[in-house]
């Protein structure tokens, strides 16, 4: 029942979604890169995102289940200096730039997920098969509580060594 209007209402709401236990209200920047144009004048091919049947999929009986969530992952991958001037927006008066990859940007999600695909391609070659994964989302299973920890953990360490945040 309230309204958010500022960063100060969300932390006011969040206070008392925390103390009923429920999930926190999380934001982020997006941008609307196809009112300026750039969306249409950039490489996007098409893709299709893993879907939860890959989850569903590798599920058995008595499997533990494990989640990951790579953090602010679009931002962890950089833009190179001389391209970060097209990433700029203005805001009360104030200038800013993405030095990292933003939300609304078209490339982005084709971007980020052939990563997913390769990280997965490691996490296979470290943890055994059937990770399931969509974008930053990550599913792991284990034989027992233990075990899909143990993965959750080892995906956190492979991951944080090439400077995500988990």
């Amino acid at each position: 029942g309230m309204e958010l209007h500022n960063q100060e209402d969300i932390e006011a709401v969040n206070i008392v979604l925390l103390g009923m236990l429920l999930n926190l209200i999380k934001t982020r920047v997006t941008t609307d890169c196809t009112a300026t144009g750039l969306n249409g004048a950039a490489f996007s091919p098409p893709f299709s995102y893993p879907s939860f049947r890959e989850a569903v999929r590798i599920l058995y009986r008595g499997a533990w289940i494990g989640v990951s969530d790579v953090g602010r992952y679009f931002n962890s991958f950089p833009w190179a200096a001389e391209e970060r001037k097209k990433m700029r927006f203005q805001w009360r008066g104030q200038l800013y730039e993405f030095v990292g990859l933003c939300f609304g940007f078209t490339t982005c999600p084709y971007f980020t997920s052939t990563w997913s695909a390769e990280f997965r391609t490691w996490v296979l070659a470290e943890l055994g098969p059937d990770p399931a994964h969509m974008v930053d989302d990550w599913f792991l299973l284990g034989r027992s509580e233990e075990e899909a920890v143990q993965k959750c953990l080892a995906l956190a360490v492979m991951l944080e060594a090439c400077g995500f945040h988990m």
